[in-house]
């Protein structure tokens, strides 16, 4: 009963934000004036929806803010907005993209609402974060590896925080997948290391260690817990199943949500 409840909200939900599965990135040119108030959990919904549940937007202070940016006037009459906000998604979300006031950008965006765009890519100009963002798709593309060919055995060897929303239906799939898989973890800690000459102590230090352990878990018991960290109840402008429910029901979740299912929209 609650989850029929559940998939009669989405169904309200759905129906009531515009889906527009082909929109093209629209390429704007302008300068950065700074940032406005955090996005809301109706925003991280809409774009969820919008992608298909390909897109990671954190939630996190750090990287919540809305970016605005004044655009130039072919970009104005292009978008119909003098401004715009942005949101980052994706992996260029997870770095701390920092403009200086009144910076020229170039950016490939899409509509949302109201003046409101995401941005799924940007290059980073700074070395270091070009680098980091190099590192993050490497690890994207081991992790959806991973998760789409979940044999027995196989070992995960990225943070599991890094299996966020974008991996929604690998691990609906893999709640089907009692196969036993490892999960990489390293173990870091403080010592004391003691210097002796002629056995009498004559210094004492801190000194650092680390330790790569391995831990089995079953890759149905994975998925879960990523399914319930991710889908926290009240975290989403939407309603989430509970996390115990049968991969049958999390799919039919999910095909609501995204629209597959309703109003004879088919995928």
């Amino acid at each position: 009963m609650a989850f029929r409840k559940v998939i009669a909200l989405i169904i309200i939900f759905t129906l009531s934000i515009s889906v527009v599965r082909s929109q093209e990135a629209v390429t704007v040119s302008g300068i950065y004036i700074g940032k406005t108030e955090q996005f809301s959990k109706e925003n991280v919904g809409a774009i969820f929806v919008r992608e298909q549940a390909r897109a990671y937007i954190p939630s996190g202070y750090h990287h919540s803010f809305i970016n605005t940016f004044r655009l130039d006037e072919t970009s104005a009459r292009q978008t119909g907005y003098e401004t715009i906000g942005v949101i980052w998604v994706n992996n260029v979300a997870r770095i701390s993209t920092v403009f200086s006031n009144e910076e020229s950008v170039i950016l490939d965006v899409y509509p949302l609402e109201n003046g409101l765009f995401y941005c799924k890519d940007y290059t980073q100009k700074d070395a270091a974060k070009a680098r980091l963002k190099k590192t993050y798709d490497l690890m994207e593309k081991e992790i959806t590896a991973f998760l789409e060919h979940a044999a027995q055995g196989d070992t995960l060897r990225q943070p599991e925080h890094l299996i966020d929303t974008r991996y929604t239906p690998q691990l609906i799939r893999n709640l089907s997948n009692d196969h036993i898989v490892y999960v990489e973890r390293t173990i870091h800690g403080d010592g004391v290391r003691i210097k002796r000459f002629l056995g009498i102590r004559i210094k004492e230090e801190r000194a650092g260690w680390s330790e790569t352990v391995y831990e089995s878990i079953s890759m149905s018991a994975l998925a879960r817990n990523r399914l319930e960290e991710i889908f926290r109840p009240g975290s989403w402008s939407f309603d989430v199943p509970d996390a115990n429910v049968s991969a049958e029901e999390w799919q039919t979740w999910l095909d609501v949500l995204l629209n597959r299912t309703v109003a004879g929209s088919g995928e």
